[in-house]
């Protein structure tokens, strides 16, 4: 018998694209059967490839996903005295989302804090206690005057803080009656009752 040699077939159709989005590949193929080689004929190898690739494009643009970027540097605590915080904060653009893709909520927070001590005792104004009781009378007869008084010890100024001049005055006074007529005004009232008697 006289040695067939193999034939390709017709291209098949392309395949579909290799990705959903961007660009890919397909491939179509065809075979060695038009003939197939037979009775030691030669095979394809010489007629080129049984396949063939070729760029595609979906048209349809590939989801990105949001990534951050490194941290900030830490920013200035947030108080001038004692104890407070601290933050950083770090922003999804590195690369920002783009065409449906996920932002970055999934990879943690956008913000970042922590404490700080600056170190510095924050100033404590001073205050004052409730008023005393009104003390005794400054005389024994007629009348006089009698004191309160407070102190700025509630609490008491510290580390540079005011102290309670702004608040009003440490004593208070008022007048006091005794209800008992001094001796001198008792004496000057009944010589007046001894003129009026005699008159």
């Amino acid at each position: 018998m006289c040695p067939i040699n193999g034939g390709y077939t017709t291209w098949s159709s392309w395949g579909t694209c290799s990705v959903t989005c961007a660009s890919g590949t397909w491939t179509r193929s065809r075979s060695c059967t038009n003939p197939a080689p037979q009775y030691n004929g030669a095979d394809c190898t010489s007629l080129g490839a049984a396949t063939e690739t070729s760029t595609c494009d979906s048209g349809i643009m590939c989801p990105i996903n949001g990534g951050y970027t490194a941290w900030s540097a830490w920013g200035t605590c947030s108080v001038t005295c004692a104890s407070g915080t601290w933050t950083r904060s770090r922003s999804c653009t590195n690369p920002a989302p783009q065409h449906k893709g996920a932002d970055c909520t999934s990879l943690g927070a956008a913000t970042e804090a922590t404490a700080c001590n600056t170190g510095i005792m924050c100033p404590i104004n001073g205050g004052y206690t409730s008023w005393s009781s009104w003390g005794t009378c400054s005389v024994t007869c007629a009348s006089g005057i009698w004191t309160r008084s407070r102190s700025c010890s509630n609490p008491a100024p510290q580390h540079k803080g005011a102290d309670c001049t702004s608040l009003g005055a440490a004593t208070e006074t008022s007048s006091c009656n005794t209800g008992i007529m001094c001796p001198s005004e008792y004496a000057r009232m009944l010589i007046l009752m001894l003129i009026v008697d005699k008159s």
